[in-house]
């Protein structure tokens, strides 16, 4: 079920307590709740599912459909496990912890990507993404503790992410003044979201060579540690259920180092997907944001360099 006896009890108390769980005249609560859970993390089909829980068709499509509905209906359940952080919310101690990112990314709250979910439809046409399969493209913010803060769900594989971030602006998506995240270069940069420079490395796998070459600008420094610190894949399976796992049962396993990328392979990374699909970023906010990310780089390659010229330092983070 992809968590621990204790951990799908206290799903289910919650659940209950809010009434998005309940026996029906043929099927249990505990049985409802199992039968959603077995499908998200195998991901199989009805006939499947009829055939492991010994249930007919439309009992099993029925009790997926309206758990969903009920659990994403409760606006003060889903509130109360992904939320955006409040306005006044301190340095995330998955940062503060970390000298690589403290004191330069101390008003980072999250990473945000756009991640590519297989899907069937009818008319797959709008859906097809640039690999050539359908699928539907959900925006998500995650925090440094790998728990999903915003998302957006729902948008055909067709559209690139800077789309997705221009409608999430309009809608929804507030982040607190004086904060930001770090998007790669499929979004725009803005004093929201800070990505990293262009024509310059980024990936982690281009620093994992031989030799161990180190950086060699503030930029290449920059862009390593950006990349370093949003080394979490943004995937959407039940991101309450998700949260609520994190929360309840924190040592659960969620994804291996060689599982986590940088980027959505999905997504290519070029000018393509980054420059020319924005929200209206004005000059001002333009320059305000650069301005923003070089003086954190600028002050990081300083740092780094000093530690370089360090005696006592024979091996700096980096």
């Amino acid at each position: 079920m992809g968590m621990k006896v204790p951990c799908f009890m206290i799903l289910k108390n919650l659940l209950e307590d809010h009434g998005a769980l309940y026996d029906s005249k043929h099927v249990t609560a505990t049985e409802k709740l199992g039968i959603l859970l077995y499908m998200l993390i195998t991901g199989l089909s009805n006939r499947k599912l009829q055939q492991r829980f010994q249930r007919s068709a439309s009992t099993i499509s029925i009790t997926i459909n309206q758990l969903v509905k009920d659990i994403t209906g409760n606006r003060v359940l889903i509130r109360k496990f992904i939320a955006l952080p409040a306005h006044n919310a301190g340095t995330p101690d998955e940062i503060k912890s970390n000298p690589k990112f403290s004191p330069y990314f101390d008003d980072c709250v999250g990473s945000v990507d756009g991640s590519h979910i297989p899907v069937h439809v009818n008319d797959q046409t709008a859906f097809v993404n640039w690999k050539g399969y359908p699928s539907q493209n959900v925006l998500a913010i995650c925090n440094f503790n790998m728990e999903f803060t915003y998302v957006m769900p729902g948008w055909e594989g067709s559209a690139h992410d800077g789309r997705l971030w221009d409608e999430a602006w309009i809608s929804s998506l507030k982040i607190p003044p004086g904060k930001w995240l770090l998007g790669d270069a499929g979004f725009p940069l803005s004093e929201s979201c800070l990505v990293p420079y262009r024509s310059t490395k980024y990936h982690l796998k281009d620093w994992d060579v031989p030799g161990g070459k180190k950086p060699q600008t503030y930029k290449e420094l920059f862009n390593l540690r950006h990349a370093s610190a949003r080394n979490v894949k943004v995937i959407i399976v039940m991101a309450f259920i998700h949260n609520f796992i994190r929360v309840t049962d924190p040592s659960n396993i969620i994804l291996s180092d060689e599982e986590s990328t940088v980027l959505d392979p999905c997504q290519p990374d070029t000018v393509e997907y980054g420059e020319l699909h924005h929200r209206g970023i004005d000059r001002r906010e333009s320059t305000q944001a650069t301005k923003l990310r070089d003086e954190i780089a600028k002050k990081m390659w300083s740092d780094y360099q000093h530690l370089l010229r360090c005696p006592s330092s024979h091996d700096p983070q980096i």
